[in-house]
């Protein structure tokens, strides 16, 4: 972690960790909360301007305050610009992001003059400005496994689809499952009562209960089938999977104490993901 990082030049641009970039590679860096950066445009956590070649940022966060007084303000990367690629994977913004006109959590801006792809794959943002995820931008870009927080505007731009969370769920074990790829292996770890971190050494932590998970099933974190039926006693819930006992239970626990439910089949709260 680099923290009280203070750079602010409201004349100059291309500001942050790294100003600008050719064919760089950037992992595991942590900007504290303590940070500021601040100038005219293309400001950035981590990199303020991607200028050309093949550029790979993994594992990064920014919990700093980015600031641009004309334009162009990204949590991790300011601006993708001229003939520059960028491969964002697995990291995340904490901090507030600020600027007059294209501002976005993860990235401002795509440039139009790029001709090069773009991914960003398992990141999120909590960031509070005028775009929460990702700004605009002229190149279509490729979006696999984000999420933003419940409050941000629309994603806008070249980034297609995210996804939209509340703070709580992004709080969950069951996020940090979902940034992982659905897998218990990966780098994003649970952090009870925060957010996850791309900084794990180790296998993703087991949930505390299978309620966890049946919760994370109910908010779409955890890809397993609901079970069918109401909890009426006229539609039962259908029980077959560990998964589902685990939606049951946290119904019950969150005050539906009169769901009706059949189990189908024998359950082993061992196996699954409480097992691996």
């Amino acid at each position: 972690t680099i923290d009280y990082l203070q750079r602010v030049v409201e004349t100059e641009e291309g500001i942050g960790f790294i100003g600008h970039s050719r064919n760089l590679v950037v992992r595991r860096v942590c900007i504290g909360k303590n940070s500021f950066m601040k100038g005219r445009f293309v400001i950035g956590g981590v990199v303020g301007e991607i200028y050309t070649g093949t550029n790979v940022i993994s594992e990064c966060v920014n919990g700093g305050k980015i600031q641009a007084t004309e334009e162009h303000a990204g949590g991790i990367v300011g601006a993708v610009s001229q003939v520059g690629t960028l491969q964002m994977k697995n990291c995340a913004n904490w901090g507030t992001i600020s600027s007059p006109k294209n501002s976005g959590g993860l990235l401002s801006w795509y440039s139009s003059a790029s001709t090069s792809s773009h991914t960003t794959e398992n990141c999120y943002s909590i960031a509070s400005g005028a775009i929460y995820f990702l700004g605009g931008g002229g190149k279509t870009s490729t979006s696999v496994n984000n999420y933003y927080v419940t409050g941000g505007t629309a994603i806008s731009g070249g980034i297609r689809t995210a996804t939209k969370l509340t703070d709580e769920q992004m709080r969950t074990w069951a996020f940090a499952y979902a940034l992982n790829g659905q897998s218990m292996d990966g780098v994003w770890q649970y952090n009870e009562g925060g957010y996850p971190t791309p900084f794990g050494a180790d296998d993703l932590v087991k949930p505390s209960s299978w309620e966890t998970v049946g919760q994370g099933v109910i908010d779409g974190l955890v890809k397993n089938d609901l079970p069918e039926g109401d909890g009426t006693t006229s539609a039962p819930l259908q029980i077959s999977s560990a998964e589902q006992m685990g939606v049951l239970a946290a119904r019950v626990n969150a005050g539906e104490t009169s769901l009706c439910a059949d189990l189908l089949m024998d359950i082993n709260p061992a196996s699954g993901i409480r097992g691996a």
